[in-house]
């Protein structure tokens, strides 16, 4: 009875560290300090793969899948120039 009762302790406790963690995260999420659940990129490759499939079947969305992907690589060449030099 003893080692039952201290595996059900473990557990449920293991189960309020858990929820405890998952709710600071979301705090510092909240907080702009990461990227968790609710924030971040868009789909990414998968997402992208999708999209070009659905712009194949609908015109509108073939238009928005190419702003996406302007937009993405707009973001990505934004930046000076690299240094050369040696």
């Amino acid at each position: 009875m003893n080692t039952s009762l201290f595996w059900i302790l473990v557990i449920v406790v293991g189960c309020v560290v858990a929820f405890a963690g998952h709710r600071l995260l979301l705090w510092m999420e909240s907080k702009g300090w990461i990227f968790y659940r609710h924030s971040g990129n868009s789909g990414g490759a998968l997402g992208n793969a999708f999209m070009a499939v659905h712009s194949m079947l609908d015109s509108e969305a073939g238009r928005a899948a190419e702003s996406r992907l302007h937009e993405e690589k707009k973001e990505s060449e934004s930046g000076e120039p690299p240094i050369s030099g040696a």
